[in-house]
């Protein structure tokens, strides 16, 4: 008498317990809806569905229905629950779970045909608890070897619920042994409480469910940030560089000669000698891949500087810190060399370039006009000694 009391304020308390899973995980899966939501809405609802049939059996539906079809459709719903769990588990380790709906077909005719060759509470309860066991302990092991994704909680809940349901098989396996009777003493107890601490078990899955969908939607979030970050920054060096040449352009110049200015930097104002020339002949296919040699070489020779930059057209500018006026000449002399050669199809190249140191007490755009100007007085030199020569 006292194990049916506890037995049925047990099944009670599971029943009670499911319907608040159950609503609880269906309330939750319209706030974060998802596939992984999706099956574990499904695995909570089935699982009701089992002990409804649970109560179905306390109300008579076995003088109505065969107690095997009754037994063959608790099997049913809970393998139902125990393949939903898993699958949803997968989806969130990003390894979807194939054959879903033929999968599931499967699950529910088996569990079916498995509970029909089934007789007797003994053995139902040692070929379900024992597969609650199998499941739920290889779920444990795939959340606990499965870092980053906050299923701690989750593989914990399904270990103690695999522990509980392997002791309930183990003991029911002792009653067929004893012919389906009693076994006396705290083992009868023991299986007459055991869907309180099953209920228990269930909750501490159910939190890590809900545990392991907050992370995945933070990680989610997380990449979209990143991405959006990273979008932002491609944004900007498009905004501030130029496409053709990779050299920085014209948007931050005045700011980056204010800071510079302050050190008394130069700026160098080149411009390439003969360059619609070399588009009239060849092409502007090819001036652009001058452009872009051009744009190389500083990159080679001025490693160092603060900046570089093409200002327009064929007009590059080098903002330099301070440096020996030997040092500076044999740069530019070293450029001159390495463009003068032809390289890759491409023709010889000549520049002329302008020099001046930035002060504090200047005006960035006359210091811009006055190095434009220096750079037109070396190109007309340089014509002037060509003419000569």
């Amino acid at each position: 008498m006292q194990a049916l009391l506890l037995w049925q304020w047990s099944t009670t308390v599971q029943i009670t317990s499911a319907v608040m899973l159950a609503v609880f995980m269906l309330v939750f899966r319209r706030s974060a809806p998802g596939p992984v939501l999706d099956l574990w809405a499904g695995a909570w609802l089935a699982n009701l569905g089992a002990l409804m049939i649970t109560v179905a059996y306390w109300f008579g539906a076995h003088q109505l229905l065969s107690a095997t079809l009754i037994t063959s459709v608790y099997i049913a719903c809970k393998s139902l629950f125990l393949y939903l769990l898993l699958a949803g588990l997968q989806q969130l380790l990003g390894q979807p779970w194939r054959w879903r709906e033929g999968g599931m077909l499967a699950v529910v005719l088996s569990a079916l045909l498995f509970g029909l060759l089934l007789d007797g509470i003994p053995k139902v309860g040692v070929a379900q608890a024992s597969l609650i066991a199998l499941a739920l302990g290889y779920g444990s092991w795939r959340c606990l070897r499965s870092a980053g994704l906050a299923l701690g909680w989750l593989g914990c809940g399904m270990a103690l619920r695999a522990l509980l349901a392997a002791a309930e098989a183990a003991i029911y396996a002792a009653q067929v042994d004893n012919d389906g009777q009693p076994l006396g003493g705290w083992l009868d107890l023991f299986l007459a409480a055991h869907s309180s601490f099953d209920t228990g078990a269930e909750w501490l899955i159910l939190l890590g469910c809900v545990l392991a969908i907050m992370r995945q939607s933070q990680l989610r979030l997380e990449h979209s940030h990143s991405e959006l970050f990273a979008a932002n920054r491609r944004l900007q060096q498009l905004a501030q560089h130029d496409p053709l040449t990779g050299l920085a352009n014209r948007v931050d110049l005045a700011a980056s000669l204010q800071r510079a200015r302050s050190q008394r930097a130069r700026l160098l104002f080149f411009d390439l000698d003969g360059f619609k020339q070399i588009n009239d002949r060849l092409g502007h296919d090819v001036g652009d891949d001058c452009l872009r040699r051009f744009a190389d070489a500083l990159r080679q020779h001025f490693a160092d500087a603060e900046r570089r930059v093409r200002y327009a057209g064929d007009e590059f500018l080098v903002i330099d810190w301070p440096r020996p006026e030997t040092e500076l000449k044999d740069r530019l002399d070293a450029m001159r060399a390495q463009l003068a050669q032809p390289a890759s199809g491409l023709p010889a190249m000549e520049f002329s370039v302008g020099v001046r140191e930035l002060s504090g007490d200047d005006d960035i755009e006359a210091t811009l006009r006055q190095t434009d100007a220096a750079m037109y007085a070396q190109k007309r030199e340089r014509r002037q000694v060509a003419a000569r020569g």
